[in-house]
């Protein structure tokens, strides 16, 4: 058998070619190769179990060549059957026009190829990331076409983690974003932050396991709560590095407020966003998440002339919430800028000064596991549920000292936009240890920070 490495170097990187479907098919091929029982397993199981393949004479091939001016990514046959398989990470079929000005896909293609084929039993298989095999599930194929995710080919290797060359596999796919998501990775995401253009590849990567992250959360938030939460995905503010979603609700909030997950290479942050200000424009749809600022700057500022009882109202709203966070008062401020209309318009996000910042929850607590001494935060974080604490308040000179500033005008200002930031952050070491415990640590922060917005709501 050729040995990987010399397999491998012939797909070298140039300036115009990067292949990388071609690598990660040849060292799958490898793997497989070396563990012909996990590919009889693993391809009999993505059939249906309609084949049951010889062992003894079991072959694992790629670029193999077939019917007129196709190749297979990877061949497997043995002496009764034989195994098409089409290698796709990101990349979309391929689709071309028959002589009759048809349009089929790869796989109708290599259906047709394989008509003449002398085996009992042909199957073509696709294998792509589970989005893009959901994404084309209404579409129909010849009845000996099938599809598998790579999600589903991580979740069967790894339950032989401890054969040759397959762990090192397995470290090798949760790079590529292959994996069911079990944590954050936190190779990919220390790429935002440090490089100016992280590439499409691992854009994919890192949307697929914030989409999954966002999908779970929802799905946990609706199991523990009587209302019905919804969410919309991955945006990327590129001023801050931080990509983020934001999870909402309708009932008891006529508000629209939301309550954002974000991550960068350092943190994952839950937070709420409440922006002070009036809307130039209509609000958009409310059923989309989307605030209306205008009635949330009516009701706030209906408080003008009476500070103190909207001081008393936040004090309690904010010590409802049994979690450490911080809570600030910040001013967007681009107008200044001798920039073009179009260029401050995308710098909005990233320009904003802070007026106060006041954390609730700062306490030392003893660890009766290493005798340390922790903050509530750190309790939090390292979920140190024995030892017995409470969660320290915002003090009431606090509040009314962030109410009094978010009335303050800066006359050296040609437009003060206001926005209070409530947010709770989480290290990102510790949300990568935790793994799948951060689903329900943050879906529990959410459906706290739910308070808030009800409290909100009801001023």
């Amino acid at each position: 058998m050729k040995d990987i490495f010399t397999t491998l170097s012939k797909y070298k990187i140039t300036e115009k070619v990067t292949p990388e479907e071609n690598y990660h098919t040849e060292a799958f091929a490898y793997v497989l190769k070396n563990n012909k029982k996990i590919a009889k397993i693993l391809f009999e199981g993505i059939c249906k179990n309609k084949i049951n393949l010889n062992l003894k004479k079991l072959n694992v091939s790629t670029q193999k060549a077939i019917g007129h001016n196709s190749i297979i990514d990877l061949y497997i046959n043995d002496q009764e059957t034989e195994l098409l398989i089409e290698i796709k990470l990101g990349a979309t079929l391929n689709e071309y026009k028959t002589e009759d000005n048809k349009i089929i896909n790869q796989l109708e293609k290599y259906s047709l190829g394989t008509s003449n084929s002398h085996y009992k039993n042909t199957f073509i298989i696709l294998l792509a990331y589970e989005n893009y095999i959901t994404s084309i599930e209404d579409k129909r194929f010849p009845e000996n076409v099938y599809q598998s995710s790579w999600e589903y080919v991580f979740h069967e290797l790894n339950k032989n983690n401890n054969k040759l060359f397959v762990y090192d596999f397995l470290n090798y796919m949760r790079g590529k974003g292959m994996n069911e998501f079990d944590g954050f990775d936190i190779n990919t995401f220390r790429s935002i932050g440090f490089e100016e253009d992280f590439s499409y590849k691992e854009d994919l990567i890192i949307k697929k396991q914030f989409e999954e992250f966002t999908s779970l959360v929802l799905s946990r938030l609706n199991k523990k709560d009587k209302v019905e939460w919804k969410a919309f995905n991955y945006s990327m503010d590129k001023s801050r590095n931080v990509i983020y979603n934001h999870f909402f609700f309708i009932e008891d909030n006529p508000l629209s407020l939301n309550i954002n997950t974000g991550i960068n290479h350092a943190y994952l942050s839950i937070h709420i966003w409440i922006p002070i200000w009036k809307a130039a424009k209509n609000v958009g749809k409310l059923s989309q998440g989307k605030i209306d600022k205008n009635s949330l700057y009516n009701k706030i500022n209906s408080y003008k002339q009476n500070l103190d009882e909207l001081s008393k109202k936040l004090f309690n709203i904010i010590n409802s919430v049994n979690l450490t966070f911080d809570i600030s008062l910040n001013i967007k401020q681009y107008e200044h800028l001798k920039v073009s209309k179009k260029k401050a318009q995308g710098m909005q996000k990233g320009l904003s000064s802070e007026v106060i910042k006041v954390s609730k929850g700062s306490s030392l607590i003893y660890d009766i596991h290493d005798h340390s001494l922790l903050t509530d935060k750190d309790k939090e974080v390292y979920g140190n549920l024995s030892t017995k604490t409470g969660f320290l308040s915002l003090n009431y000179n606090q509040v009314k000292f962030l109410v009094d500033q978010l009335f303050h005008q800066n006359a050296s200002m040609k437009e003060n936009k206001k926005f209070i930031y409530i947010q709770k952050k989480l290290a990102i070491k510790h949300v990568v240890e935790q793994k799948k415990a951060i689903i329900e640590r943050t879906s529990s922060a959410i459906l706290e920070f739910k308070k808030i917005i009800i409290g909100i709501n009801k001023l």
